[in-house]
């Protein structure tokens, strides 16, 4: 993001910790010398702060706007039919499921998402459970797209599966 558009009160995306609202830029001595900070306020745990350094451009560059509605609409419809295959390799599974977390909500974070729900059903149908790291990595990449989903389209959080299933799979 442009450092003009992260200013006190825009809400922004910032990494796995959703969205936030900047609250303000604040002054602070660290080791002795004075850095500023952008302070975020996570919207689903408004009472913590997220300090990010204004001179350290990677992790500024973990900021990003917040989708907006037709941008939402466009990566839904780009989903459609795309899912990840299942990698039986539990390391090589992490590691790019952590990828695609840290890169914020894409076609390949609902690909994700659309891959562990398979897996899910299919090994409940076995009566086993989705392997605890995978249920993880599922229960965060739904809170990410749920709490972004539902701040952007001004709909409730429950709302937010059937909102992405009529866009995904709209009835014909």
């Amino acid at each position: 993001m442009k450092d003009e558009q992260l200013t006190a009160g825009r809400f922004v995306v910032y990494k796995s910790n959703g969205v936030c609202k900047i609250e303000r830029t604040e002054r602070m001595h660290v080791s002795g010398q004075a850095h500023d900070y952008y302070v975020l306020a996570p919207i689903s745990k408004p009472d913590s702060a997220i300090y990010v350094p204004i001179d350290n451009p990677r992790l500024c560059s973990d900021m990003r706007g917040v989708l907006s509605q037709s941008e939402i609409d466009s990566l839904l419809t780009a989903c459609r039919g795309h899912a990840l295959c299942w990698n039986p390799d539990r390391k090589e599974r992490a590691n790019a499921f952590r990828d695609i977390l840290a890169g914020g909500i894409s076609i390949d974070l609902i690909g994700m998402v659309r891959c562990l729900y398979e897996r899910k059903r299919e090994l409940e149908q076995q009566n086993k459970l989705l392997p605890a790291q995978d249920d993880t990595t599922l229960q965060t990449a739904e809170r990410l797209v749920r709490e972004e989903f539902a701040f952007s389209l001004d709909i409730p959080e429950d709302k937010v599966a059937s909102y992405i299933q009529d866009v995904i799979e709209p009835a014909i």
